[in-house]
């Protein structure tokens, strides 16, 4: 709960201070234009990096009989890898 209000709160300063930028309104358009490519680019980053490890953390955890175990693994990695995309 306490990362969803940390990142509603970055969210509202980010807007904030897009509203309160000392420059023309195409740099701002500008610079929300590149933020969304660079953003977009580090999602297919992060997602490309998870199907990757994924069926490795499953077939390991087959292997030792704890599937369950392997696939939060990975959710957890999964999930630390987009909170870390989005910061």
């Amino acid at each position: 709960m306490t990362t969803f209000w940390l990142a509603v709160g970055a969210v509202i300063g980010a807007a904030v201070g897009i509203l309160f930028a000392p420059q023309s309104g195409e740099e701002t358009r500008a610079d929300i234009g590149d933020l969304g490519r660079r953003s977009r680019e580090r999602a297919r980053e992060l997602a490309a990096n998870v199907r990757e490890k994924l069926p490795s953390r499953v077939k390991t955890a087959a292997v030792f009989g704890g599937v369950k175990e392997g696939v939060r693994e990975a959710a957890r990695e999964a999930k630390e890898g987009v909170e870390a995309g989005l910061r």
